[in-house]
């Protein structure tokens, strides 16, 4: 497997710790792992300039992101606008792969629209509105997606690149 530098962000204090720990426990050897506390909204548009100053980004990936079903709590959600227009702004054309997985069809259908509406990404599915199966990760799958997963739930799947 290619050796690659990663770097989850993660709202959550204490899951953004417990992910630093897993990484030593299961010896991961693929590359340079770091797990960031801290707020995607506020503080990806610094996380980005940073990588830029050493590389580009080359994947992004939006797993299972808190639903926030109450109307007055949408506003929470990840995907933004403000965040895809970041985060395209921090993309190479061509290049970047921005990957969404939910086990909520509202969710993803949410997060697709949003990087649809900002005109900067290309879906990846030959039919916008359809969904890709599989694991994009060589079968390495998140805790969420096999908890999902063992109890027959449907997960669902779509990606985009920077255009």
């Amino acid at each position: 497997m290619k050796k690659m530098n990663i770097l989850g962000v993660e709202i959550r204090k204490e899951v953004a710790e417990f992910a630093r720990n897993r990484i030593n426990t299961e010896g991961y050897t693929g590359g340079n792992v770091a797990f960031l506390q801290c707020n995607a909204n506020v503080d990806l548009a610094p996380i980005l300039s940073h990588i830029h100053a050493l590389t580009h980004l080359q994947s992004v990936s939006i797993n299972f992101p808190d639903p926030h079903f109450k109307e007055k709590h949408k506003k929470r959600r990840v995907h933004t606008p403000e965040f895809v227009r970041t985060l395209r702004e921090g993309s190479k054309t061509g290049v970047t792969r921005v990957v969404l997985q939910s086990d909520v069809k509202e969710v993803l259908d949410d997060m697709r629209r949003a990087f649809q509406d900002d005109g900067g990404w290309g879906d990846e599915a030959s039919d916008s509105n359809s969904y890709e199966s599989g694991n994009f990760f060589n079968g390495i799958k998140t805790d969420r997606e096999k908890s999902v997963e063992e109890r027959g739930l449907p997960v669902w799947r779509c990606s985009f690149r920077a255009i």
